[in-house]
This record gives C-alpha cells, structure tokens and sequence, in this order.
C-alpha cells in the first residue's frame, strides 16, 4: 500500500492491447487509479486486422493476470492440436502455440475484463503537462512520445516504403479461389517474393475466417496524415498479376470490395528512452515496428506486464520516476532487437536486401529468428526489473 492514503493517479493514453492490459494490471494495485483515455466514441479495434500473439506475448498476459490470458482464447483463438499459427512449422520447444485472431474480438474481450467508468472515451490528449503521471499507449504518431523525445531526430515515425492490402474472408469462400495446397495445414503461410512483395494468408476466429494479406514496395513517399490510401482494382491486378494461381485467387477474393483501401506500414527509430520524469511511452508509441515477425502485439503486453509490476510496487509519487527509468533500462534493448528482428524479417520474406533466397539456407535461419523472441525469460526479466527499481530508490 502507498506510504500515504492518497492514491496515486496515472492517466493512461490509448486503448489499444498495450493500454487495456496495463489498465487491467494496475487495477489490481489498490494504491493506484488508472483511469484510460481514448481519443474514439468507443473502445474498439480495427475490424480488419488480424493480431498475432506469439508464447512469449501468452506468458506475459499470464504474468500480468491468467484472466487476461484466458480473453484470447474468448476472443476466438481456438484450441487443440491443430489451432494457432505455425510460422514455416517453427516449432515452440516449450509446446507453446502462436494465435491469431481479429485484433477487435481480443480489444473486446480486454474491455469486458474493466470496470466501464475507468475507461473515458471521446478524449483527445493535446498536451502533456510537466510532472503529470501519464502512460502513452497511443499508437505510432503518439503525442506523448513528443513530450519525451522533443527535437530527437528518432521522434517522428518513417515510412518503411511497404503497403498492404488485407482483407478477412470467410474461410468457404476462401477455398473456392484459392489453390488447394493453400489449405495443406492449418496455419499460416508466408508466400516469398523476388523483391517487391509478398503473400501472407492465416485462419482467423476458429477458421472461420482467413486472412488475406498482400504487401508491396513502394518508392513513392506517403502522406504521414494518413494511415490509408484508395487503390483502384486495376492497380490491385498489376500488383498481383506476376503471382500465379495464388495471386489469381487474392485478386478475386479483393475484387469484391467496391473500396480498396491500402495500409502503410510504419515504423519508429529507436528511440534514446522510453520515459522522461513522470510520463512513459508503451507499444507502438515506443517501438512501431514491421509486423513480419508478428511481434508488436506481444511487445506491447511485454511492455505493460514490467510497467504494472513496477507501478505496483512503488510506494508513492516521488519514486514514480525510479520506477519510469527502470522501465526503459529493461524494456529498450529487449524491443529494439525485436523492432530489428522484425524489419530484416520483412527483408527476407520479400526477397530483399542480403536475404539468400537458397532454400536450405532458409531453412536454417527463419525458425532461430523466433528464438530469443519466443524463449526470453520473462520471469527473470520481471525479478531483475524488480531488483533494478529497489536499488534506484534507495540510492535517491
């Protein structure tokens, strides 16, 4: 309990995975009160995007709360043998299982798991005060990321010249446009490209649906006030007229959106610290990465599992900063490497770059790349934060 009776208030910006779980985790502490901000009329996720949670994202929810681990499997997962997703069959040596689902049905699922009156919407943050006690969970051009880094060079985000179209459709519909060995396992597949693009499709919400992703290069710039751009359907065939009957089938499959909307994808440099005084930044406010390795969602929850463990064992405002500055001394290098890891997946997949197209070499390297992503002791990581956080307020 907090040294005084007073408890101690952190506004928390963004209702996104990161800031729902965190909310979740602070609740837990009675000498906090988390109050969540979302600049929407209600909490809800993209309807379109697919979330991938790889095992180390699974323990961390469970770290946090086993309630919240057990939201993905509400939010359509699914179970068994055959359920999750299989990247290029990396096998978890622990009989962990990657999910992915609609990124809305697991928002949904977080938002159920919260009392409502913690929760503000329609609430857009204009500024940051100087020491407020304040969590950016707000996305990839976060304005809390602004207050902290000011006129760093890392603190605006790039586009990473990548776009995609994606769509979810319904798993029957699916197998009638595309070829049959799409459907060989259940899991996802990542078709390679020869150095503009690839191919990435993944049963969704119990198979029912499959997601269907086509991503591209580009050298064009983009327009960093918008997350989308309209294609015509033409542009959409010459961009996957080289793809055979894989493509043929994407095509139809897309050709019965009247609008077709593609999505930039953005990424941050990365950035000297996570936090400044009393104010911190959590999942893509802090590292918007490439979602080739399907490791933002999990980076996120990472972030908020160590932040809310810290939090909670803070006795009062004044080691809220102690508590800040251990959060990025654990989480920068653990993020930034998965930020990397991410971008030279994309290389890979796209046939870009140094990436040797030989098979076998392949082979070899594509499952280490999940290694130290899925495997990372996160345990021993929230001991040691713990540990760190000691030492700095009892040197202060």
């Amino acid at each position: 309990m907090a040294a005084s009776n007073k408890k101690i208030k952190v506004a928390i910006c963004g209702s996104g995975i990161a800031g729902l779980s965190l909310l979740f985790g602070l609740l837990k502490h009675p000498h906090l009160e988390p109050i969540l901000y979302e600049v929407g009329l209600e909490i809800a996720g993209d309807e379109g995007v697919g979330v991938g949670l790889a095992p180390n994202a699974l323990r961390a929810l469970k770290l946090i709360d086993p309630e919240l681990r057990e939201a993905v499997t509400r939010a359509g997962a699914g179970q068994g043998p055959n359920a999750g997703t299989e990247v290029v069959q990396v096998g978890d040596l622990k009989g962990d299982v990657g999910y992915l689902f609609q990124r809305s049905k697991f928002i949904e699922q977080l938002f159920k798991l919260v009392p409502q009156e913690t929760c503000r919407t329609n609430k857009k943050l204009s500024r940051v005060e100087d020491n407020s006690s304040g969590v950016g969970g707000d996305g990839v051009h976060s304005t809390v990321r602004k207050y902290i880094l000011q006129d760093d060079p890392s603190c605006a985000p790039i586009f990473s010249q990548q776009y995609f179209y994606v769509a979810l459709v319904p798993m029957e519909e699916a197998k009638k446009k595309l070829p049959k060995e799409c459907f060989d396992v259940y899991c996802q597949y990542a078709w390679m490209g020869s150095g503009r693009g690839m191919l990435m499709h993944n049963p969704c919400n119990n198979g029912e649906t499959l997601q269907l992703l086509a991503a591209f290069t580009t050298d064009e710039p983009w327009d960093p006030e918008k997350w989308t751009s309209e294609k015509s359907h033409d542009e959409m065939r010459k961009d996957l007229s080289s793809w055979g009957k894989t493509g043929e089938g994407f095509t139809e499959l897309y050709e019965v959106q009247s609008t077709l909307l593609v999505r930039s994808i953005w990424e941050h440099p990365h950035a000297p610290t996570y936090n400044s005084s009393h104010a911190c930044i959590i999942g893509d406010a802090a590292h918007a990465m490439q979602p080739w390795q399907a490791g933002g969602a999990g980076q996120a929850i990472e972030d908020s599992m160590i932040l809310q463990t810290l939090l909670g064992a803070i006795k009062d405002v004044p080691e809220i900063p102690s508590a800040l500055d251990t959060y990025t001394k654990m989480q920068k290098e653990r993020t930034q490497y998965v930020q990397t890891m991410s971008g030279g997946m994309g290389e890979i997949l796209m046939g870009k770059g140094d990436a040797d197209p030989d098979l076998e070499e392949l082979r070899k390297i594509v499952p280490r790349r999940w290694d130290e992503m899925w495997y990372f002791d996160l345990d021993k990581h929230q001991e040691e934060a713990l540990k760190v956080m000691k030492a700095s307020i009892k040197s202060t």
